[in-house]
């Protein structure tokens, strides 16, 4: 059985939040949203610098130093799919209205990985999780960490296959140099999420 719970999230549209017994199953924004791509001059291979946004970068080293010392996220014992959805629900909103406290928050929300797929698909998307707020990956330090060093074009398909918006926070990947890349949420959308983190 799976629930979902929405919440208005402002300029950002209307957030979605589906979860099952294991955890959560979707995450994504719908609806008109104020921020559009191209906006604020984003364009595709416009760097981080260029921007004015200032995240850190991490390599492939050091995430996973961070995914080493973490521990998995689990269900709250007795915590029904529709109380999971309206808890990740409240985060994400307030992770989006800049509470620069709620992403330990998020990043400890259990995950039904059937949703992820399989093989290095959902390997990636699971590393991903421990990229902290504020900072950054390529796809090449993320294919590394994720034991394919020549996988760069995989990890990016694999966060074009990310049904967790947010929670598996794909809008942490960037090109080499920092640039910017494709994103299924726009430009802009990975630009203003970006700028909250800094």
């Amino acid at each position: 059985m799976k629930a979902t719970f929405k919440i208005d999230c402002g300029k950002f549209g209307r957030l979605v939040v589906e979860s099952s017994e294991k955890g959560l199953t979707l995450v994504t924004l719908e609806g008109d949203r104020e921020i559009a791509d191209g906006g604020d001059g984003i364009i595709e291979s416009t760097t981080l610098q260029e921007s004015g946004i200032s995240i850190r970068r991490i390599g492939a080293d050091e995430l996973l130093t961070l995914v080493a010392a973490s521990t998995a996220p689990v269900m709250v014992e007795g915590e029904t799919p529709e109380a999971l959805s309206k808890r990740a629900a409240y985060l994400i909103a307030a992770f989006l209205s800049g509470d620069d406290t709620a992403w330990g928050r998020i990043a400890a929300l259990p995950v039904d990985e059937d949703v992820l797929g399989g093989g290095f698909i959902a390997k990636v998307l699971l590393l991903l999780r421990h990229v902290p707020s504020g900072c950054y990956i390529t796809y090449g330090d993320m294919a590394q960490a994720a034991g394919s060093p020549k996988a760069a074009r995989a990890v990016g398909s694999a966060m074009a296959n990310n049904p967790l918006l947010i929670a598996v926070p794909c809008h942490r990947v960037y090109g080499g140099g920092g640039r910017f890349t494709g994103f299924g949420g726009g430009l802009g959308l990975k630009a203003a999420l970006a700028a909250l983190e800094q």
